[in-house]
C-alpha cells in the first residue's frame, strides 16, 4: 500500500513524496514527544517506571472495590 500511495504521488505532482514524507517524519516526532511527556509524568508521580508500583495501584484499587460490593451485598 505505501508504494501505492508513493506510485500515486508521484504521478500527481513531482515535490508530493517529500511532503508525505515529512508528515510521517512529523507523526513520529509528535508521538515520541507524547509518549516522553507521559513517561515524565509517571517517574514524576511514583518515582520510578517500575510496573510494580502501578500493578500495587491496580491491585489495591480491586481490593477497595471487592470490599465495598461485600459491605452492600
Amino acid at each position: 500500500m505505501e508504494n501505492g500511495v508513493f506510485f500515486g504521488a508521484m504521478s500527481v505532482a513531482y515535490g508530493m513524496p517529500m511532503i508525505v514524507e515529512f508528515g510521517v517524519a512529523l507523526d513520529v516526532l509528535v508521538a515520541v514527544l507524547v509518549l516522553g511527556i507521559f513517561l515524565f509524568q509517571i517517574r514524576e508521580r511514583f518515582d520510578s517506571l517500575d510496573l510494580h508500583h502501578l500493578e500495587s495501584l491496580k491491585e489495591s484499587h480491586f481490593l477497595e472495590a471487592t470490599r465495598s460490593l461485600e459491605e452492600d451485598g
